[in-house]
């Protein structure tokens, strides 16, 4: 009977190997570096998955022409990627749009008379689908200023006074 011998023993394979300068082996990974591996794996899936990118689905409309008329005496405050404001009006907003920045907007079903919004910001898209980039903990880019809000309700654009924080 021939007996047989595995690379570590002397074989030909061995000889071979030697030969042309490196040795094979080829073994299992260890637990602690498959770990290790999964370790690294796991924030470049996760952050390949948090994209913010355009989505044509959810795209607005783009900005309106019409010329900015009066201001109305609703302030627009930001708590970094929220914005509040209260209808301080005497009159109710029906099927409006709010833009901010005159780039992105979101449609506000019902604005009514004393009534407070609370936005976030990541639900404004321009006409293209891109979110306004409002910053906050895990957020990848710097975060754009709110420098300008206007109200559109029926054919009129009106303006919203932005209160700035003190990073703006």
């Amino acid at each position: 009977m021939q007996e047989h011998r595995g690379h570590g023993e002397g074989g030909e394979g061995t000889a071979e190997a030697k030969a042309s300068g490196f040795a094979v082996s080829i073994r299992p990974f260890s637990r602690c570096t498959l770990r290790f591996l999964c370790a690294l794996c796991v924030p470049v899936v996760c952050v390949g998955g948090c994209s913010t990118g355009p989505n044509p689905d959810l795209a607005g409309p783009g900005y309106p022409a019409v010329v900015q008329g009066e201001m109305l005496d609703v302030q627009v405050v930001r708590e970094e990627t929220v914005i509040r404001l209260t209808n301080t009006t005497v009159r109710p907003y029906k099927d409006a749009r709010l833009w901010v920045n005159r780039w992105y907007s979101l449609p506000i079903p019902m604005f009514d008379v004393g009534q407070t919004l609370e936005l976030s910001l990541w639900d404004f898209r321009d006409e293209h689908g891109e979110a306004f980039e409002a910053g906050g903990f895990f957020a990848t880019r710097k975060p754009e200023r709110l420098v300008q809000a206007q109200l559109e309700a029926g054919e009129k654009v009106y303006g919203l006074v932005v209160v700035a924080r003190g990073e703006d």
